[in-house]
């Protein structure tokens, strides 16, 4: 599917998801990817934290048997830009991008 065809389709998602961390205000954790990639442990642990679960290192054991090419999926940036600049899509990610800026990141 091209980008402006599933671009009306994601910012339903974006904004359903936007409604789903607005209802839950001061109890949402934001977690970034970058976070999540560069220290896995550091951030895993804060989840299972915020959670109210006990950290166990060996949780990052299925994320280490994953082959890479299911860790990320690269995209292009042009196609990325293609994303964000269809109206439809752009509204809500700014959306998402006003909520997230609330949330401490920790």
């Amino acid at each position: 599917m091209s980008a402006p065809g599933a671009a009306p389709r994601i910012a339903t998602d974006v904004g359903a998801f936007a409604d789903y961390i607005e209802q839950r205000a001061g109890k949402a954790l934001l977690v970034r990817s970058e976070d999540l990639t560069r220290n896995p442990e550091t951030a895993l642990a804060r989840i299972t934290s915020h959670l109210g679960l006990p950290f166990d290192a060996g949780m990052l054991a299925a994320l280490r048997r994953l082959p890479s090419s299911h860790r990320s999926v690269p995209v292009s940036d042009a196609f990325f830009a293609s994303f964000r600049s269809h109206p439809d899509l752009s509204a809500a990610l700014q959306r998402l991008e006003r909520i997230h800026a609330a949330i401490p990141a920790g």
